[in-house]
């Protein structure tokens, strides 16, 4: 599937963490948030992704800081199992733009960001971005969202 469309500068995929994780019993709790496994072999543009967010990177794990109360969901998508936190970037300044887009340092998973239909899941209905021949949603209108604006 081709993905189509342009950045509306909404930065909901900027408020939320979808991280991979090997089993249900993988995320930890921490006086700070949640500390979730990395694979053995870490991408270097996933290391510089969760760093640039805000995240503590440890040669294992990543900790997400979460305040006490946030929910922390556990599900799929597609086949693999998945943990959904909010986590608001640190790269977004005070209006929601994000402070280095276009930049050498904006992260390369956020330029591709969506790569697949089911990294919409959690946008849907506002990310202006869709899929050629997707059929596991339907935009709820053809027209941006209203809080849609430029990037960076």
């Amino acid at each position: 599937m081709k993905r189509v469309g342009e950045c509306c500068g909404c930065s909901l995929c900027c408020r939320r963490l979808v991280i991979p994780i090997p089993h249900p019993g993988a995320v930890q709790r921490t006086p700070l948030g949640i500390r979730v496994p990395l694979p053995v072999v870490v991408n270097p543009d996933l290391a510089h992704f969760y760093r640039t967010r805000g995240l503590a990177v440890r040669p294992d794990s990543v900790e997400v800081p979460l305040p006490g109360a946030a929910p922390v969901q556990l599900g799929r998508q597609g086949s693999q199992l998945v943990v959904r936190v909010p986590h608001v970037c640190a790269q977004l300044d005070k209006h929601g733009r994000c402070k280095i887009h276009g930049t050498p340092d904006y992260p390369k998973a956020c330029a591709v960001f969506p790569r697949v239909p089911e990294d919409l899941l959690d946008v849907a209905d506002e990310c202006s971005y869709r899929f050629e021949g997707e059929t596991a949603r339907a935009p709820s209108s053809p027209t941006p969202s209203p809080s849609c604006g430029s990037p960076g």
